[in-house]
């Protein structure tokens, strides 16, 4: 009986409600979300943040030396180093030497969906120009991506548009890439760890700056 009316009396207290060792009772919001669950408006936030607030540090054209190995690894899966111009593949819906397609393109340079073809057709075939087409795509569909060098979903959105995730393709496409970059793995995947192998010698303290984010 005593243990029922302690729990009675537990039942009875307020949810919301701590009991602290100094019989102050500390408030503590409820929210009616279960651990891990996500709602439609933490994922609409998470995507204007990642697809609108979110900024590629010094620009895209900033990052080109540094995933430059990424773009000439593209080349030559999309085209294997052929002289330029390079034939159009796709039935003639992918151009240059990185394969640009259309509406890639003018998502890249944030152009009119309808408008002129004769822009991309013509200056995709020019090597530098195709990679500023890249990294402009890069830093508006997946800016994270280009801005901490995740060299995987650079690739596989080239490859696949926003939505790589959710295409199996382009994880075959990321392999071809990988043996293009000369990393251990390539296509038979021995390499698990991402694009870049692990360094050797001693391990190296990285200083990561946190985001104060709410979402």
């Amino acid at each position: 009986m005593e243990d029922g009316s302690r729990s009675a009396a537990l039942a009875s207290e307020s949810p919301t409600s701590v009991s602290s060792s100094s019989s102050k009772a500390i408030r503590l919001p409820l929210r009616g979300i279960t651990a891990g669950e996500t709602t439609a408006t933490t994922k609409q936030n998470q995507a204007k943040f990642w697809h609108g607030s979110f900024r590629v540090l010094g620009g895209a054209e900033s990052k080109r030396e540094r995933v430059l190995p990424l773009l000439r690894a593209l080349r030559k899966v999309e085209t294997s180093n052929c002289p330029l111009p390079a034939p159009a593949g796709d039935e003639g819906k992918s151009v240059g030497p990185l394969q640009i397609g259309f509406a890639y393109h003018q998502d890249a340079w944030d152009l009119p969906k309808d408008g002129c073809r004769d822009t991309w057709h013509t200056k995709c075939q020019g090597l530098e120009y195709s990679e500023q087409t890249c990294l402009r795509y890069w830093a508006r569909w997946c800016p994270w991506a280009l801005q901490f060098n995740d060299l995987e979903a650079l690739a596989r959105a080239h490859n696949g548009g926003p939505r790589f995730h959710r295409a199996l393709k382009t994880g075959r496409y990321w392999r071809k890439v990988r043996g293009a970059l000369g990393v251990e793995g390539g296509e038979k995947g021995g390499y698990a760890g991402g694009a870049n192998p692990p360094p050797e010698g001693p391990a190296t303290a990285i200083t990561v700056p946190l985001l104060a984010l709410s979402f």
